[in-house]
């Protein structure tokens, strides 16, 4: 190899290399899907029934309807003679995921309802 073609290639390559430098930090993710923007995830639904100490309602929310993120209809069980029931919706499953808490009300029956607390856990 001549000295000429030598100093063309490493020249070609020393002037290449911060330019290609620039174009790999420029971030020009327009579209959103980040890697940084890791999706979330709820592997458990812990519930906690207000003014439940007399009726002793139970309720459980599978963590894969959170992920769905469809509206549901859950029952309270029977407690004292008498059940309530929770709508949670879309969006109340889409803050659940985000923010790892909602309160909600259920149902009027036996002329009462109840507040309820759903937390998101991701462990």
């Amino acid at each position: 190899m001549k000295r000429r073609d030598f100093l063309l290639r490493v020249g070609g390559i020393a002037l290449a290399t911060p330019i290609m430098a620039n174009l790999a930090a420029c971030d020009d993710d327009e579209d959103g899907d980040t890697p940084d923007a890791a999706a979330k995830t709820c592997n458990s639904v812990g519930t906690e029934i207000g003014n439940n100490s007399i009726d002793n309602h139970q309720l459980t929310v599978p963590a894969a309807d959170v992920t769905a993120g469809v509206q549901k209809e859950y029952t309270l069980t029977l407690g004292a003679g008498h059940t309530h029931r929770l709508t949670v919706t879309s969006a109340n499953f889409q803050t659940l995921l985000n923010d790892g808490m909602i309160q909600l009300t259920s149902t009027n029956d036996d002329s009462h309802t109840h507040s309820v607390t759903l937390t998101c856990s991701s462990s």
